[in-house]
This record gives structure tokens, sequence and C-alpha cells, in this order.
């Protein structure tokens, strides 16, 4: 995607929520998200779902991410199969400590999920993948968040 594609985006979410005032670093999170995907019309499907389920909340670019991986898959990205329903791993994050603008996560449980359906079998992948969504949350969302296995 192009940076003027990622800002016409950034500006069509900032219409989506009228109340969300980004601060520099949910802008920059947010633009680096979008420039990483090249279809700018699955992004804004992926959008479109995530504001209809969140429309009175922020926009997370974790979420729309999460959303746009489940369309491609339904979709059947790049010529592979079309899976129904994404995959839950045996990983999911939780909140410990909320940052003072954000008290409401305290205690918010978010699973980690593979949304091709497709889990990978080894162990230390999906551990690294439920650590890069721990990082991205604590990054966006300040406070403590950490990793836990489902029993």
């Amino acid at each position: 995607m192009l940076q003027a594609e990622a800002e016409f985006l950034l500006g069509y979410l900032q219409e989506l929520w009228p109340n969300w005032e980004p601060s520099d670093t949910e802008k920059d999170v947010m633009t680096s998200f979008l420039l990483r995907h090249n279809d700018s019309e699955k992004m804004k499907d992926a959008v479109r779902t995530h504001w209809e389920k969140t429309r009175f909340k922020r926009p997370a670019a974790i979420a729309i991410s999460q959303e746009l991986s489940v369309l491609s898959a339904r979709k059947g990205a790049a010529g592979g199969p079309v899976h129904k329903e994404p995959v839950p791993s045996k990983y999911f994050i939780q909140c410990m400590k909320a940052h003072a603008k954000f008290p409401g996560r305290l205690g918010r449980q978010v699973p980690v999920i593979w949304a091709t359906g497709d889990m990978p079998d080894n162990e230390n992948y999906q551990w690294e993948i439920a650590e890069q969504m721990r990082a991205q949350h604590q990054e966006l969302y300040g406070g403590e968040w950490k990793t836990f296995q489902n029993e």
C-alpha cells in the first residue's frame, strides 16, 4: 500500500470513530500497520467489519489485523484454500496492570488466534506469536500484559 492510501485509510478510520483522538504513537502504529498491506479494498472491508463490532469504542490496529486475516482466509488469500473459521490457539494474553488512560483493560483476556485455520505445530513458534501480540498490546495500550497458556 502506498503512503497516500495509508493516509486516506487513517482519515477513514477517523471518520468512522469521530471521537477518536489518536496519539502520535497510535497514528504511527496504525500507519505502519496499513503500509504493510497491499490491498486497500480488503483493508477497507476489514476496517468496516471492525467498526460494526466496536463502533462505540476506538479502532485498534491489532483487531483490524485479525479482521483482515479472517477476511483473507475466508476469501482464499493468494489462491489458497478457503477456511471458514479462525482457530484459537492454546495461548491468550491478559492485562495485569492497566495504563491510567485505559483502566477498562485491566483483567481483559485476548485470545491468540490463527485466522487461516492452519495452526503451526511448532510450540516455540506459537509462543513467539503470542509474545509478539503481547508486546504489541503493551506498546499500544501501556500497562503490563502477560502471556498465558490455556489448560
